[in-house]
């Protein structure tokens, strides 16, 4: 929580599954995701990696996508592609329960 709220604090945060959230924000509650409610919303209607793309809100310079070791692969593998479709320059971040995937407009 720790990287998000000092490095990202101006990043887009998405966290997948939506759940991993209480995770984050149990430790810092300024951690939630700033487009929860259209996160929660796209996901339930299983878009596909344009869909989802197009519907990224256009605001953020960077993304950061909290992954969590489970949920649905086919649905995680459509939001990574849609994200880096959109922000090409991408660095991921390892932790035992959960990975951090930065996804940026510009090469930092």
């Amino acid at each position: 929580s720790q990287l998000l709220s000092t490095k990202f604090s101006q990043s887009l945060r998405l966290y997948y599954a939506p759940y991993t959230d209480m995770c984050m924000t149990y430790y810092n509650p300024d951690l939630t995701s700033q487009k929860n409610e259209w996160w929660v919303t796209i996901l339930n209607t299983y878009p596909d990696s344009d869909e989802l793309a197009a519907s990224l809100p256009s605001e953020y310079q960077q993304v950061c996508l909290v992954l969590a070791h489970a949920g649905d692969q086919k649905q995680q593998q459509v939001i990574q592609s849609a994200l880096a479709s959109k922000y090409p320059y991408v660095n991921t971040v390892k932790y035992e329960e959960m990975e951090i995937i930065i996804y940026s407009k510009l090469d930092d």
